[in-house]
């Protein structure tokens, strides 16, 4: 997970998760408009990437990305 800002538990905008579960695989949701509310399905592949799996998150200036690999290289 990723946000702007520790400084106010709750109230920090401009969330980013990258998650792997059992029912709905792996996702990246995100706070697109800055309100604090995941509202965006990046991607999510359903049940179909099953576990063990590496979730990585990219910073690039003011952006990040997300991806996800079955042997932590492709």
């Amino acid at each position: 997970m990723v946000r702007n800002s520790i400084a106010s538990a709750g109230s920090s905008t401009g969330y980013l998760v990258l998650a792997a579960t059992p029912g709905n695989g792996i996702t990246l949701q995100s706070d697109s408009n800055g309100d604090g509310y995941l509202d965006t399905n990046v991607f999510k592949t359903g049940s179909s990437a099953l576990a063990p799996v590496w979730l990585r998150l990219v910073r690039n200036g003011t952006s990040v990305t997300g991806s996800y690999s079955a042997d932590g290289i492709t």
